[in-house]
């Protein structure tokens, strides 16, 4: 009886570090800036470990009428773009957390 609650110590130990890690990702997330590209670095996008669009650059040629169509299509890219850089990022980080604090990582249950 002793050990399992020793082990359901260990374990409660390895959340609280899990939790604390995840915290200090998350915040130098909200710091990073991922930024992507499009129509030849005409429009730039960045946005933060948050998902918040930080800023937006686009050349004024690409703003004629004429070329609307291709904006919004560039607009949706890039910003989708940033997102799944910040998406990655996020991921890999807690990934290595999980791996470092649980025996076999996160790989093995369920996702």
């Amino acid at each position: 009886m002793l050990k399992k609650f020793q082990e359901m110590g260990k374990l409660l130990k390895q959340a609280q570090e899990m939790k604390g890690a995840m915290e200090e990702i998350q915040k130098k997330l909200q710091s990073t800036t991922f930024s992507s590209t499009a129509a030849n670095g005409k429009i730039e996008v960045q946005i933060n470990g948050d998902l918040v669009v930080k800023g937006f650059k686009v050349d004024k040629e690409l703003l004629k009428p004429e070329n609307q169509a291709s904006l919004e299509k560039a607009l949706v890219q890039v910003t989708n773009d940033a997102i799944k850089k910040s998406k990655d990022a996020a991921t890999s980080q807690l990934s290595q957390i999980s791996g470092d604090l649980l025996p076999g990582g996160m790989s093995g249950a369920g996702g």
